[in-house]
C-alpha cells in the first residue's frame, strides 16, 4: 500500500513538472506575441507629434472644464441662496468642457496611433 501511494505521489509530482513546462511555454509564446503587437505600435513620442491642434484644444478643454468646475465649486459653498443658477451654469460647463476634452483627446488617441500615410 505505502509503494502504491509513493508512485501516486511521484507520478503526481511529475505532472505536475510537466504541465509547469508546458504553462511556462505557452506563456513565453503568448508573452512574446504580446511583446511584438507592443513594439510594432509607434512611441508614445511619435503620436504626441502627430495632431498637436487635437491634443492642445483637448488640453485647453480640459483646463476649462477644472477652472468651472473649481468656480462651481466656490459657488455652492457660499451661504447665498441668490447663486443657484449661477451654479446650474457652470455645472453646464463643466459637462460640456468635460465632454469636448474627452472626445478631443479621445480622436488624438485615435488618429494618433495609425501611421501616416
Amino acid at each position: 500500500m505505502e509503494a502504491e501511494v509513493s508512485l501516486a505521489a511521484a507520478g503526481a509530482a511529475v505532472l505536475a513538472g510537466l504541465g509547469y513546462f508546458l504553462l511556462q511555454a505557452l506563456g513565453e509564446v503568448a508573452a512574446d506575441e504580446a511583446k511584438e503587437a507592443a513594439f510594432r505600435r509607434p512611441s508614445l513620442a511619435m503620436r504626441r507629434r502627430r495632431h498637436r491642434g487635437l491634443t492642445k484644444a483637448g488640453f485647453l478643454c480640459a483646463v476649462l472644464a477644472f477652472g468651472s468646475a473649481f468656480l462651481w465649486l466656490a459657488v455652492i459653498t457660499n451661504d447665498f441662496q441668490d447663486d443657484a443658477r449661477d451654479a446650474r451654469m457652470l455645472l453646464a460647463l463643466v459637462a460640456i468642457f468635460g465632454v469636448t476634452a474627452v472626445c478631443l483627446l479621445a480622436a488624438w488617441w485615435r488618429r494618433a496611433v495609425k501611421p501616416p500615410h
